[in-house]
């Protein structure tokens, strides 16, 4: 149940910041759109592609950049570490502990700020 959360919990954060990128770049304009959206296969781009396409906007984003820059950096780990778990065919999530370090609440409390 526990690898369920983080996975979830991963996904949430990727479809928030996707929601930051098209509130920040409306895709009336084809550049705006490719930010996030894979155009030729019709699909969002991966987590890490939106991930660095967030952080190299982060000047954008005036005095808000340094929370661009911070939740970058969570997001990456929780990405990281979630990839990590979701492809091993070692590793199961088994302790609370290992959710509660991937700081799923300052991650949610940084997208708040941005949206």
């Amino acid at each position: 149940m526990l690898y369920g959360n983080l996975h979830f919990s991963r996904k949430i954060v990727e479809n928030l910041i996707i929601d930051i990128l098209v509130k920040k770049y409306p895709a009336s304009s084809l550049a705006n759109k490719e930010l996030y959206f894979d155009t030729s296969k019709n699909r969002f781009k991966d987590f890490s592609v939106i991930l660095d396409n967030l952080n190299s906007k982060k000047n954008d984003f005036g005095i808000q950049k340094t929370i661009v820059e911070r939740l970058y950096s969570t997001a990456k780990a929780l990405k990281d570490n979630a990839n990590d778990k979701t492809h091993s065919w070692y590793h199961l999530v088994e302790r609370q502990d290992e959710i509660d370090n991937i700081h799923i609440q300052s991650i949610l409390e940084l997208i708040k700020k941005l949206l």
